[in-house]
């Protein structure tokens, strides 16, 4: 609307056969107005554009924000794990020593025969309940009684 009228103050001069004193006058106004338009339409772009710039650099911040809080997780998250897997490689490496000295204790103490003899004992029961053979089982405990009076030296 406002170009419109800036237009047609100049479209009155263009219709003025003659120019006078009162036709410069008119031109100065025109010249003024149209002046005082770009300046309101330049100051407003000028908002316009700081506006845009502001919401720029929000918008980057933000986006730098973002970035540094997944670096952030990533490298919690990276370290999370790392002492999962350093609890986990303790716990085996000490399962396992706990295991080699436990063999080592075994290997080293001599089983005295009579133990020897009834852990074989106890192995054969286990393994003959297990099968069903219950008559062969009782042989064994009949067996055992006679085995008893032997002494292993």
């Amino acid at each position: 609307i406002e170009k419109t009228q800036e237009m047609s103050k100049f479209e009155e001069l263009k219709g003025d056969p003659y120019w006078t004193l009162e036709s410069d006058q008119k031109l100065v106004m025109a010249l003024e107005s149209l002046t005082s338009s770009f300046v309101g339409s330049l100051k407003q772009m000028a908002d316009n554009l700081e506006n845009i710039q502001k919401g720029t650099q929000e918008a980057s911040i933000r986006l730098k924000n973002t970035l540094n809080k997944f670096n952030n997780l990533s490298t919690s998250k990276f370290v999370e794990n790392s002492v999962k897997q350093d609890d986990i490689l303790s716990k085996r490496e000490d399962e396992t020593q706990a295991q080699t000295e436990s063999a080592q204790v075994g290997l080293t103490k001599p089983l005295e025969p009579q133990e020897v003899l009834a852990s074989y004992s106890k192995s054969i029961d286990v393994a003959l309940g297990e099968l069903g053979l219950k008559e062969i089982q009782a042989e064994s405990s009949s067996d055992q009684s006679e085995i008893d009076k032997f002494e292993i030296s």
